[in-house]
């Protein structure tokens, strides 16, 4: 009863936390469910709590049936996973080494490969955003900024609680020009994920781009409030302090005169 009750009780948490997130969506937990399912049904029937029903053969093979096309699509689904996975990874080695096309020629086979893992998508985005950087020609940096829109977009509706997309988003704005769209990006990543230091350092160098430098001194000194050890922030304290000829101590300093 006790190893029942424990299934069970995965089994609740598992689809509890499906109401949040895409567990499911991932092979391995969808394999996981199918073992719990089969493990409490097993000590159920062992110790009495459900009976055994015989079924005519019609039902037997309905069922059979069934369970044969839910393994192969969780085999199909894993198939998917792994191999887009292989893809991704490929076409982020040729982005790195800058070998444009091969990069998009193995992000595609991914996308095509697993049309479901926003991974890809935010791949595609960075691939044409930072393509659009280094165009020369202004139709063309126009149009891989609009690609890099679109891929972004189909990024955020595939894993909509992503602040890293929204923030590579707002990296795309500002490269355009488009200031206000840029900052209102930052402010919603930051908005979805307050505490992550890297996107409130990034929207802090942004705000000294635009010269309002005492709204990003802010952003650093609230940055080093959680993360002390951030380099990037304790860099630009220091840099602005040294601009606006004021000394006042960081978090890591203070701590540091304490002990």
């Amino acid at each position: 009863r006790a190893l029942a009750a424990a299934a069970m009780t995965a089994l609740f948490m598992q689809h509890i936390h499906g109401l949040v997130d895409f567990n499911l969506q991932i092979p391995a937990n969808a394999l996981v469910m199918m073992a719990l399912v089969g493990l409490s049904l097993c000590r159920a029937k062992e110790v009495g709590v459900v009976h055994a029903v015989p079924l005519p053969r019609l039902s037997r093979g309905a069922l059979s049936f069934a369970l044969i096309l839910i393994v192969l699509v969780c085999f199909t689904s894993f198939w998917q996973n792994f191999w887009g996975t292989q893809h991704l990874l490929k076409g982020e080695a040729f982005a790195d080494e800058i070998e444009w096309e091969l990069a998009e020629e193995e992000l595609t086979k991914a996308w095509a490969t697993d049309p479901q893992d926003f991974r890809i998508a935010m791949a595609l985005g960075d691939l044409f955003r930072v393509q659009a950087t280094w165009a020369i020609e202004k139709d063309w940096r126009a149009e891989l900024s609009v690609k890099a829109r679109s891929w972004y977009e189909i990024a955020r509706q595939l894993n909509p609680i992503s602040a890293e997309i929204v923030h590579r988003q707002a990296e795309l704005e500002t490269w355009a020009g488009d200031r206000s769209t840029a900052e209102a990006l930052y402010l919603e990543a930051i908005s979805m994920d307050p505490h992550n230091a890297f996107i409130n350092t990034q929207y802090g160098i942004w705000l000294r781009s635009e010269e309002r430098t005492q709204d990003a001194l802010d952003i650093f000194r609230q940055v080093l409030e959680w993360a002390p050890d951030d380099e990037a922030s304790l860099a630009n304290v220091k840099a602005i302090e040294a601009e606006l000829g004021i000394s006042q101590p960081t978090p890591s300093s203070t701590e540091a005169e304490e002990t």
